[in-house]
């Protein structure tokens, strides 16, 4: 059964990275790391490059999300139940909203914007025998730029007073992951599976004409992968990938007190 159930978490990482995706990091619970926890706080610097994700309008994407940020993650312990509450807040630049509006491709590139999120990530349970360990991640991302740094129309940009802006662009994101990983010396390598939801806002009138983008993701489905070297008691480094409904990779260093 333990090496069915190995078979069937890699067959589904297999799967899901044939595809295109665009969701958040995923948090593994820190007190997995055996030397590399606290139950006070750590600190999390955190980096995310957001390649692609599509959008459920004609050729619609979010695109070049670049998103440095700070965590701030404690730790809990109810019962039998070992996790981390977690909030974050930085800074995202680059995004990009593409999509065929009227008739026309649009490509709204959005203002430099505070970025910020909470989520909960808790381990469902230990297998003593191969030292494998489940887990679940939950959480809530979202940006919201006060302007457009710039609106292009069929290839023609408009910037600065030639924007009329309607609608203040917006971004939001749910999302829940199922992990799996194993201590490997300082190693825990990790992988599984996210169902996620986007959604995007953005309005602006170009010339007379206004262009309107509400919309949410078209895929929910992404896989991920990664590993994190503990350094030791206080310090680890991570590297993870993120593909399916987006593409993305994510580094990190977390710092425990």
């Amino acid at each position: 059964m333990k090496k069915g159930m190995i078979f069937l978490y890699v067959m589904v990482m297999i799967s899901f990275c044939q595809l295109v995706c665009f969701s958040a990091p995923v948090q593994m619970p820190l007190d997995m790391d055996e030397g590399n926890s606290s139950n006070i706080i750590n600190l999390v610097g955190e980096y995310d490059s957001l390649v692609e994700r599509g959008l459920d309008v004609a050729s619609g994407s979010i695109e070049n999300a670049e998103i440095s940020s700070l965590r701030a993650v404690g730790q809990f312990d109810l019962d039998s139940v070992t996790g981390n509450l977690y909030a974050s807040i930085g800074n995202a630049s680059g995004i990009e909203y593409k999509a065929k509006l009227n008739g026309s491709d649009v490509q709204f590139k959005l203002d430099d914007a505070l970025a910020w999120g909470v989520g909960i990530t808790f381990e469902l349970s230990k297998d003593n025998d191969t030292f494998l360990r489940n887990f679940i991640d939950l959480s809530y991302r979202s940006i919201a730029p006060d302007y457009y740094e710039s609106v292009t129309v069929g290839g023609v940009e408009s910037s600065g007073t030639a924007l009329d802006p309607k609608l203040r662009a917006g971004y939001s994101e749910f999302q829940a992951a199922l992990g799996v990983c194993k201590k490997i010396g300082n190693f825990i390598p990790y992988g599984g599976v996210t169902i996620s939801r986007v959604d995007v806002r953005a309005e602006a009138t170009i010339g007379g004409t206004p262009y309107c983008l509400t919309t949410n993701s078209d895929q929910m489905f992404s896989a991920f992968g990664g590993c994190k070297l503990i350094v030791n008691d206080q310090i680890s480094l991570e590297a993870q990938a993120r593909a399916g409904a987006e593409e993305a990779v994510t580094v990190r260093g977390v710092y425990s007190f």
